[in-house]
């Protein structure tokens, strides 16, 4: 015969210990923490959010690593993170690490191309910065104006003497 759990007696005060317990070590990332979901009532219930919250938080965390490792480390581009039951907030969190993973692949991809038509001999290609900020279109309208540059007609040197 099994010696029961503080959860199947129903001891409240082990209850609230080992949810603290796994509580803080979820804060100092221990993704991996669960509680066991066979408590009575409420005990149960409340373990079955904090292990499906710390699910989330794990697949979250996975899949941040993975898109920065893909774009960041491999420069492999248009990876996009995959969080199974986000929602609220969370589900934010992914399109913002989307939408940034995106952004980085359209215009590192416009370079790109801006480069191989150039190398090709193409200088009439563009890209256009209308559609974005900050350094990126920064960058793009220098690109620009070096085509430009490039391109422009050059008046004819004096004969030399």
């Amino acid at each position: 015969m099994s010696t029961p759990t503080p959860t199947q007696t129903g001891d409240l005060d082990l209850d609230l210990d080992r949810l603290l317990d796994a509580l803080q070590q979820l804060r100092y990332g221990d993704l991996s923490v669960r509680l066991p979901e066979d408590g009575p009532g409420r005990v149960g219930m409340v373990a079955r959010v904090f292990n499906s919250l710390a699910t989330l938080l794990e697949q979250l965390s996975a899949e941040s690593i993975r898109i920065t490792d893909e774009v960041g480390k491999q420069g492999r581009f248009g990876g996009q993170a995959e969080v199974d039951g986000a929602a609220g907030r969370w589900s934010e969190m992914v399109d913002s690490l989307n939408l940034m993973a995106l952004g980085l692949t359209y215009e590192l991809r416009g370079v790109s191309q801006l480069a191989q038509a150039w190398a090709s001999g193409d200088t009439n290609l563009r890209h256009d910065p209308r559609y974005i900020a900050g350094e990126f279109a920064e960058m793009q309208q220098r690109l620009n104006d070096a085509a430009d540059h490039w391109t422009r007609p050059r008046a004819p040197r004096p004969p030399a003497v």
